[in-house]
């Protein structure tokens, strides 16, 4: 039994469980962005919450089932939490800064583009109305001139000829 080989190859597996302790932190920094960009309702908060560690107690099963055949092992929670509170305290403070920031100037992009996409829309509404009038106008003056003259009090003549009938 080769005991360097097996503290090696421990210790390797100790590291790649920090490293998702790590991945996790990111994630949870990329929730925490979105967060702080788009303001929620505590109830929505907490489900975020709920369904992240979820997500995260599923992903550290299936590491525990793809490394370690299942078997859990005090010094993997240990190294998880250990990965994570190295990433909270070195990288996490600089990354939700940079990605809030960034996250920030990505809303606003998106906020200019609604606007202009809204007052594109109410222009070709106006456009479409500006349209729609001519047309009736037009069509009101080519049925006008089939239906023969105007008389003085706005009739035309085929309409006061059958008035005359009517009173006769």
């Amino acid at each position: 039994m080769n005991v360097a080989g097996n503290v090696a190859t421990e210790i390797m597996l100790f590291l790649r469980t920090a490293g998702l302790g790590v991945v996790m932190g990111v994630a949870y920094d990329g929730l925490r962005i979105f967060r702080k960009g788009i303001s929620h309702r505590k109830e929505w908060v907490d489900r975020e919450d709920l369904v992240f560690w979820i997500c995260a107690g599923l992903l550290f099963f299936e590491f525990l089932i793809y490394y370690y055949q299942g078997k859990l092992r005090f010094f993997e929670i240990v190294a998880v939490c250990f990965g994570a509170w190295l990433y909270q305290r070195t990288a996490s403070p600089l990354i939700v800064r940079v990605g809030g920031r960034g996250f920030a100037a990505f809303t606003g992009l998106c906020g200019k583009c609604r606007l202009q996409v809204c007052k594109l829309i109410k222009w070709l509404k106006n456009g479409c109305k500006r349209v729609k009038l001519q047309l009736c106008r037009r069509w009101a003056a080519a049925t006008k001139d089939h239906r023969g003259e105007q008389t003085k009090n706005g009739k035309s003549k085929r309409q006061s000829e059958k008035r005359r009938r009517k009173k006769a």
